[in-house]
């Protein structure tokens, strides 16, 4: 019997400036059975830290605990699309903003002498093409910017790399859902549904179970 894929999802608490945050809801949901999940696949919800050194702690347990196959990990920004898939992380910290730890962190490297980019390792063209299909609005994108967002996904790049078996990983931005995130009000449902079709394309890729 083929065992299933092991997806870890990840959302973020509410931090300056969001006081209000849907990936801490869509973990939530997850956990309620809300949202509709693929037979082939087991999805691991968990909220991380938003702050710099406790993320990292808590991501790296979560590795060494689920081993996933996947790692999607999702945050609140940019706006218009629904859904921002990163394409890469950048190894800076560079945001005004502090961390729910109070830290701020300016023009440092996440990982002192790492490579500056690392790139998402799912096929984000192929999981465009099928979000594209079934009416998902996203847009591929190059900057997940600098603050815990591309910090994580940075991070979590860099610690698959030092795997015995590397996991798969993207982050995925998401708009706020009010109004302030484009130029209509996005209710969870539609989020959560978007979110579904996202977890099918990833399954589909992995061709899991044959």
């Amino acid at each position: 019997m083929v065992e299933p894929l092991r997806i870890l999802l990840t959302g973020f608490p509410p931090f300056p400036g969001c006081p209000v945050n849907p990936t801490q809801q869509l973990v939530e949901a997850v956990r309620l059975g809300e949202v509709r999940l693929p037979d082939k696949c087991e999805v691991r919800p968990e909220v991380v830290p938003c702050a710099y050194r406790e993320v990292e702690e808590v991501f790296t347990g979560l590795i060494d605990e689920f081993q996933p196959h996947v790692v999607l990990s999702f945050g609140v920004g940019h706006r218009d699309n629904l859904l921002h898939l990163e394409c890469q992380g950048i190894n800076l910290d560079d945001s005004a903003v502090v961390d729910n730890a109070g830290e701020c962190r300016q023009g440092g490297e996440i990982i002192p002498g790492g490579k500056f980019v690392l790139p998402a390792t799912l096929d984000l063209q192929q999981l465009s093409r099928h979000l594209e299909s079934v009416g998902v609005n996203h847009v591929l994108s190059d900057s997940a910017g600098r603050y815990l967002c591309n910090h994580l996904l940075y991070f979590g790049l860099h610690l698959a790399r030092k795997q015995t078996v590397p996991y798969q990983m993207t982050f995925i931005h998401v708009r706020p859902l009010d109004a302030c995130g484009g130029t209509t009000a996005i209710v969870f449902q539609e989020f959560a549904a978007a979110v579904e079709h996202l977890i099918e394309g990833v399954v589909g890729q992995c061709r899991w179970g044959g």
